[in-house]
């Protein structure tokens, strides 16, 4: 008797242990499913009546170009030369700093007026002034473009020094030399540019 007494309580125990566990499981929230399913592409051919999603364009292929040299056009048997819609515009000081090797070593025309030309070269000169010779060797050392050339172009060079008023005639011991008028070459400039620009039928004659 006392036996059966003890199965039946191990019996309930068990009983209650079981019910625990039980209730248990069912606490135990279930796996999150996933907000967004895969979608799956299907190889097989659309339904007639259906439009056909259009495929994605390609993008644009931008072509590279070479840093500082802008855009170019090539002459048949010449070299390459700028022609950007500002080039007359810039600075023969930071255009030179930036292709100062190029203009050296290569027989391209330079996008520069005489008159730039002959301003920077008398600016670069210690004593701020340069005789017409002494401009002429300062623009053939720079530029490759006028070695080899004929005079004819040294010719536009002392037309452009008694042209404009910005360059001044100083006659000296040793001769005359030509110091520049910054003011009227500024005042010069900015009447170029609100006219014509700064080519002249006398610029490229070499």
């Amino acid at each position: 008797m006392q036996v059966v007494q003890q199965l039946e309580i191990q019996l309930t125990k068990e009983s209650k242990r079981f019910q625990a566990m039980k209730a248990h499981v069912h606490m135990v929230p279930s796996e999150p499913k996933p907000f967004c399913q895969p979608v799956t592409v299907s190889s097989e051919p659309f339904p007639d009546g259906l439009v056909h999603p259009p495929a994605p364009a390609a993008a644009p292929v931008t072509p590279l170009q070479p840093p500082g040299l802008g855009s170019t056009s090539v002459h048949s048997g010449g070299p390459a030369r700028r022609r950007s819609s500002h080039e007359f515009g810039s600075p023969v000081c930071s255009e030179l700093a930036q292709n100062h090797d190029f203009y050296k070593n290569a027989a391209v025309r330079p996008p520069f007026t005489y008159v730039s030309l002959i301003r920077q070269a008398i600016l670069e000169s210690p004593d701020r002034q340069l005789t017409r010779n002494e401009i002429c060797n300062w623009i053939t050392r720079m530029f490759a473009f006028f070695r080899g050339k004929t005079d004819n172009w040294k010719k536009v060079v002392s037309h452009n020094l008694s042209l404009h008023e910005c360059f001044v005639k100083v006659e000296t011991v040793k001769g005359a030399v030509w110091p520049v008028d910054e003011q009227k070459y500024q005042k010069q400039r900015s009447s170029r540019m609100t006219g014509s620009d700064d080519l002249g039928p006398q610029f490229w004659r070499p």
